[in-house]
C-alpha cells in the first residue's frame, strides 16, 4: 500500500511548517530514515526523514509552501505498486493553490488598487506567527502577577569573583532550587488534575531579530551554578546560530524572561502555554535604604515579577515562592554552586 509523506508535528504548539527544500527528486529511490526534505518550523530548520523504503512520487508541496501538520506532501511506492494505487481524500495542494490564485484574480479592480495604496505589506515570519498563536493561547488562561524586589549585592559580588557567571545563571540556579520546595509551581494544568513534573526544566527567553526563542536548561535543580553557566552559554550559542534542535527548545516546566539589560524596571510576562509560572526580571537599580545607624544609603536591588496560572496557584502560593526565591538570591554563596 502506498505510504504518504506528511508534514510532521515537531513541537507541542506547531500547527504548520514551511517546506524549505526537497533533498531528493520525484521518481528517486529512497530508503527508510533517509533525509528527503528540510522543514522550517517557527523555531528551527529540521530534516524530514523518509518513513519507508521505496520510490518518491506525486510531490504536491513546493519549496516555500506553508503546510499544515499531517498534510500529505508526497507519496512513497513500494516495488510493484503504481500511482493508481494511491487513494487520497480532499483536494490536492495544487488545486488549492489554483483556487486561491483564481479567487485573488477575481477581486474588483478598485479593491486591488486600494490594497496596493495602503503601504507595503511585510509578511509575517513563521516565528512571528508562532508567537502570535502562543500569546493568544496564553491570554486565554486566567493569570495573576505578583511583584517584589531582592537585594542584588550577592549577585554582583559573584560577578566580581567570576565574570563568566551571568545574572541569568544565578536566577536559573535559585529558581530551580525554589521550585523544588514549591512543586505546585513546577506543573501543568490538565482537565483531569495537576501534573507535577519530576524535574525542573527552566526555559530562558532569548531575544532574536524575529522574536523570542526559549531554550531549556533541563534538570536545572541537579546542576551546580558553574554547570548551569556552561549549559546556558551552550544553548544561547545554538539559538543565536539557529542550530538548536527541537529537543533543546521543548520540555520546559517554568520560564524566565529578563529585560534587565534595558531601562525596564518591572514588567508583566505572559505564561508559556502548559506552564504554571514565569518569572520576569527587571534591571538592577540603586535604591535608598536605611542603614544600621539610621543614615540613608543607596543599595542595588533587582525587580522580580511572578506570573501564575490562577487555576493552579493563588496569590498566597506565589507570595510564598517569591519569599523563598528572594532569600536564595540574597544569601547565595559561591560555594553553594
Amino acid at each position: 500500500m502506498p505510504i504518504p509523506v506528511k508534514m510532521p508535528k515537531l513541537g507541542l504548539t506547531m500547527t504548520e511548517g514551511t517546506l524549505v527544500s526537497w533533498l531528493v527528486n520525484e521518481g528517486d529511490k529512497i530508503e527508510k530514515k533517509q533525509e528527503i526534505a528540510e522543514i522550517e518550523t517557527d523555531k528551527i530548520v529540521n530534516q524530514l526523514s523518509s518513513p519507508a523504503d521505496g520510490t518518491l512520487v506525486r510531490i504536491t508541496a513546493q519549496e516555500g509552501d506553508e503546510i499544515d501538520v499531517a498534510e500529505t506532501i508526497a507519496w512513497i511506492l513500494a516495488e510493484g505498486e503504481s500511482e493508481s494505487d494511491i487513494s487520497t481524500e480532499g483536494p490536492d495542494r495544487s488545486e488549492i493553490s489554483v483556487a486561491t490564485a483564481i479567487s485573488s484574480e477575481a477581486l474588483p479592480v478598485e479593491e486591488k488598487v486600494t490594497q496596493q495604496n495602503e503601504g507595503s505589506l511585510e509578511p509575517w515570519s513563521d516565528m512571528r506567527k508562532a508567537i502570535t498563536r502562543t500569546v493568544t493561547h496564553s491570554a486565554a488562561v486566567p493569570q495573576i502577577t505578583l511583584f517584589t524586589r531582592a537585594s542584588a549585592s550577592r549577585m554582583m559580588g559573584l560577578r566580581e569573583v567570576d565574570r563568566t557567571i551571568a545574572y541569568d545563571d544565578v536566577i536559573i540556579f535559585c529558581v530551580s532550587r525554589t521550585l523544588k520546595e514549591h512543586p505546585c509551581l513546577n506543573s501543568t494544568y490538565e482537565e483531569a488534575g495537576l501534573r507535577i513534573h519530576s524535574q525542573a526544566n527552566v526555559g530562558l527567553a532569548i531575544a532574536m531579530e524575529e522574536g523570542l526563542m526559549i531554550p531549556v536548561v533541563k534538570g536545572a535543580c541537579g546542576l551546580s551554578l558553574p554547570e548551569i553557566c556552561e549549559e546556558r552559554k551552550h544553548l544561547v550559542d545554538l539559538v543565536r546560530s539557529r542550530s538548536a534542535l527541537t529537543d533543546e527548545l521543548e520540555g520546559g516546566t517554568f520560564s524566565i524572561t529578563n529585560l534587565g539589560m534595558f531601562p525596564v524596571d518591572r514588567f508583566t510576562a505572559l505564561l508559556y502555554p502548559s506552564q504554571t509560572g514565569i518569572l520576569s526580571v527587571g534591571r538592577i537599580q540603586q535604591l535608598a535604604v536605611s542603614g544600621d545607624n539610621g543614615q540613608i544609603a543607596l543599595a542595588p536591588f533587582i525587580e522580580l515579577g511572578l506570573t501564575l496560572d490562577h487555576r493552579v496557584a493563588d496569590g498566597a502560593a506565589g507570595a510564598a515562592f517569591l519569599k523563598d526565591l528572594v532569600d536564595k538570591i540574597e544569601n547565595l554563596r559561591l560555594e553553594d554552586g
